[in-house]
């Protein structure tokens, strides 16, 4: 019986060595939807228009709304939906698209980017599907002209080509600004646009100690100034530094100071 809520066109377009699209489609509100485990050879680019899912590999992985899937040739992929699902997806291949790829960081453990200019994405693979259905010359024009410009959407998303420094500054002042909630360097990858672990190593370099650490000793650090300069409870200090759970908060204080809040705010005072 064939499923009414995917919907999918082959086209095999192929201008030289350069880009090539084998198909596009989408999925609209499928339930219970599982892929794979699945090995293709060439690059399938699905981004979740509605719903979550966890990947499965050497870790689960979960993604969902406005994240954007870039599976690699001949890289094993199975993940399954959580809830309904929709999803657009093209399949393309080719020279510039392997250049393009080699840009964004993305790798076989870390494949998903978060998309913060969603609506212009979906936008132009929406048309890329329905310009599909016509085969003429000048609709597969069309269609690599999109496609180039689904690539540079992506790469204003990813700021591609501009300095590496300036990643850094911005999420050193998203730490510096919002240490004192509880924001997790997921959320902080996701503001600068950025693919976790690339993120994660970019930071690593720039900074000489990995975000975690970072916001770890900014949290640790106030911390110890307001046990020793204010008269604040345990819960309202762990609370002002991103701690929702005070028991939580004393264990990762003891863990790295060696000694735990009150010891500490004892011994300031004497």
């Amino acid at each position: 019986m064939q499923d009414k809520t995917v919907h999918e066109r082959l086209t095999e377009l192929h201008f030289k060595d350069d880009i090539g699209m084998y198909y596009c489609g989408k999925r609209i509100n499928t339930e219970n939807h599982i892929y794979g485990p699945e090995i293709r050879n060439h690059y399938l680019f699905v981004l979740v228009n509605k719903g979550k899912a966890v990947m499965y590999g050497d870790k689960e992985t979960s993604f969902g709304e406005h994240d954007l899937l870039i599976m690699l040739p001949n890289e094993r992929i199975h993940y399954k939906a959580l809830e309904h699902w929709s999803i657009s997806w093209l399949g393309l291949y080719g020279k510039a698209v392997d250049k393009f790829i080699d840009t964004l960081g993305i790798t076989p453990q870390n494949p998903i980017l978060h998309i913060s200019l969603y609506n212009e994405l979906y936008s132009i693979m929406e048309k890329i599907y329905n310009i599909s259905k016509d085969l003429s010359l000048s609709s597969k024009f069309s269609v690599t002209g999109l496609i180039y410009e689904f690539f540079s959407v992506l790469s204003q998303n990813t700021n591609i080509g501009t300095d590496n420094i300036s990643f850094v500054k911005t999420a050193l002042k998203i730490i510096d600004y919002n240490y004192s909630s509880p924001i997790t360097i997921e959320q902080i990858s996701k503001r600068v646009s950025l693919n976790p672990s690339y993120f994660s190593r970019l930071f690593t370099e720039q900074v000489g100690i990995s975000p975690k650490q970072y916001l770890l000793n900014k949290r640790l650090n106030r911390a110890k100034e307001l046990l020793s300069e204010t008269n604040a409870s345990i819960f309202e200090i762990a609370n002002s530094v991103g701690y929702d759970d005070q028991l939580y908060f004393s264990r990762i204080f003891k863990k790295h100071i060696g000694i735990s809040p009150t010891e500490y705010k004892n011994a300031s005072k004497t």
